[in-house]
């Protein structure tokens, strides 16, 4: 599984998404010797509830007794690792985020710009192998209650904010300030992905149209 994400994410540069990266992150943190355990989240919805048990890997790294949340897969988020038992705001790259916990459950949190901490998800201390990310895996590509199967998306990181394709939209963050413009049809969104992201549909769409 592991040679089949590396093939996937690295060679083919196609990305993916929590269960993918997070998975991928994790592999290679444990071969270069942390102490890192893959941990349940649950991400939080619009109107306060959680997701689906085992919705989002987060995952846990130990140095020298510190314990370090760290996550490359979920999208416009915290870039460096967050110190987990340091219950003040953290502050990177003129963004504040906090996590908050009781020694069973935490939070991951952010600031947003009325000033107000939001929840983006819930997590535990339980390690959890990769296989018991399974079902929800199988969920969050098949149901059509998930955003994933709603709409098609595409997100990275830049020097300074990041930028996404969301269909037909094109959304730029820089700082504080977020740009979005609407592509005109499948012809420009395929240039804009090729264009900003690498990703070159032609021979997977051939090969669709092939069989």
């Amino acid at each position: 599984m592991i040679h089949k994400l590396f093939h996937k994410i690295v060679n083919e540069q196609r990305g993916g998404f929590c269960f993918e990266q997070n998975g991928l992150f994790y592999a290679m943190l444990r071969e270069i010797g942390y102490d890192v355990i893959r941990v349940e989240a649950n991400v939080r919805t619009g109107d306060g509830s959680y997701g689906i048990p085992m919705d989002h890997m987060a995952l846990i790294v130990t140095i020298d007794d510190k314990r370090w949340l760290a996550d490359v897969g979920f999208g416009d988020s915290y870039l460096e690792p967050l110190e987990v038992d340091n219950l003040q705001a953290q502050s990177l790259d003129n963004r504040h985020f906090k996590v908050l916990h009781d020694g069973t459950t935490g939070t991951y949190q952010y600031l947003d710009d009325n000033g107000n901490w939001q929840i983006q998800y819930r997590f535990f201390f339980v390690p959890h192998d990769l296989a018991d990310y399974a079902e929800a895996c199988h969920y969050m590509q098949t149901s059509p209650k998930t955003h994933f199967t709603q709409k098609r998306i595409c997100s990275k990181a830049t020097a300074d904010g990041r930028i996404s394709l969301s269909d037909l939209r094109f959304i730029e963050r820089k700082g504080k300030t977020r740009t979005e413009s609407l592509l005109e049809d499948e012809s420009a969104f395929d240039t804009a992905l090729l264009a900003h992201f690498g990703i070159d549909l032609t021979a997977a769409r051939m090969s669709v149209n092939r069989i």
